[in-house]
């Protein structure tokens, strides 16, 4: 084993998805001297485990949302010192792989980005360590002779050999954060590197790749492929399932998905509330609009509701402001500023006043409005009454007899 050098050294590995850096990973993990991060998000900065059980410090993630550069000058910034590590592999292999995978999500979000986009990054970083002269491990060439791979990649990084690398003697376990990785990967490993590592992994196939995308890939990967080795050019054996290109799409991504999945929260929450409402639970219906307007501010239909809640409570003031219709956008922000003014949602208000002078910085009552909701801030004048209080306070006094 080699002797911990002083100083805060990161082994930090990276490569695409899809690229076979989760089982290149494992067996740098697997070495006695080493532990950390199997498989880091590629939406997350990663973070060093708080307890290594070895003395050096191995992070891989791929590269998706951030580059290489970026990560690594992130942990630079902090006073490591990084010994760099890439795993590159052919990226029509990759792109035909991915685009069928759930992370490959062909999105328009930084967290589910562009598959072209992602290589993109790729390349930048590949020429990064071509420059720099860092260690990039062919995975064609890993797949089809894995032990001496391994064996030129720690001489370049200035590692001794460890025969565990090969043969898999640390069970899960006992690596610091083992648990988020290629699914390929967990579902196939077996219980040694010859075991799990298949040499048809060394074989291109492009059948899922759109024609247009194969002709991008070909054309804007030339000089990577040239200096890999790999084939300028490769048959798509038979038409492509798409003869366009794979678009990125925002419905693609999982922040839509979350967001359709609020919004149909939002619609059942919203439907209760009608139907307490309906049966005159008014305490109810108002707890739940509520909780709606605080996720969603400009939910119409539970502001209506809050005001006809109010209006029936003898407040009618935010009800008569709802039902103004035909305004411009800058007076509609600050109508609902002011209906959330009046039913105490103060930080909501004063974001609507935002709005309405961004949309009319011209029209004086807009700030005067605002002003008025932060100086009711700053003095807790607009602390929200519990709900009992709320529809006491609402409801009108009786009449003498």
């Amino acid at each position: 084993m080699c002797a911990p050098r002083s100083g805060k050294v990161l082994y930090l590995c990276s490569g695409t998805q899809s690229g076979g850096s989760t089982i290149v990973s494992w067996c740098f993990l697997q070495r006695r001297d080493m532990d950390g991060v199997l498989d880091a998000r590629p939406d997350l900065l990663p973070a060093i485990p708080a307890k290594l059980t070895s003395p050096f410090p191995w992070i891989k993630f791929t590269i998706s949302s951030f580059r290489f550069s970026e990560v690594r000058a992130h942990f630079e910034s902090d006073g490591w010192t990084i010994r760099p590590l890439l795993v590159a592999r052919d990226v029509r292999a990759v792109f035909n792989s991915l685009i069928n995978k759930e992370y490959g999500r062909n999105g328009t979000s930084s967290d589910d980005p562009p598959l072209r986009l992602r290589l993109t990054r790729f390349l930048e970083d590949w020429r990064l360590f071509r420059q720099r002269d860092w260690p990039i491990l062919r995975f064609e060439s890993f797949a089809l002779d894995p032990v001496k791979t391994l064996r030129e990649m720690c001489m370049k990084m200035e590692l001794s050999w460890d025969d565990s690398m090969v043969d898999w003697t640390k069970p899960p376990d006992r690596i610091a954060d083992a648990n988020f990785g290629s699914q390929t990967f967990l579902l196939s490993r077996g219980s040694s590197l010859t075991k799990s590592l298949a040499p048809s992994l060394a074989d291109v196939r492009v059948e899922n790749i759109p024609a247009d995308d194969l002709a991008w890939l070909e054309q804007e990967f030339a000089e990577y492929n040239a200096a890999m080795g790999y084939a300028p050019h490769i048959d798509s054996r038979g038409k492509p399932s798409n003869p366009g290109r794979a678009v990125p799409r925002y419905e693609n991504t999982r922040l839509y998905e979350r967001i359709q999945r609020n919004q149909s929260r939002t619609q059942q929450a919203f439907t209760t509330a009608a139907e307490h409402h309906r049966a005159g639970r008014l305490q109810q219906a108002q707890s739940l609009c509520r909780q709606i307007i605080t996720n969603q501010p400009d939910h119409r239909e539970a502001l209506l509701l809050l005001a006809t809640i109010a209006h029936q409570c003898g407040n009618s003031a935010p009800l008569a402001l709802l039902q103004r219709n035909s305004i411009s956008p800058a007076e509609q922000a600050n109508t609902l500023g002011l209906v959330l003014a009046q039913l105490d949602f103060a930080d909501l208000a004063a974001n609507a006043f935002r709005q309405a002078i961004s949309l009319r910085t011209d029209v004086k009552e807009y700030r005067e409005n605002l002003d008025r909701v932060l100086r009711q801030i700053s003095t807790a004048q607009t602390r929200p009454m519990p709900l009992e209080k709320k529809i006491i306070a609402l409801t009108p006094p009786p009449s003498a007899a």
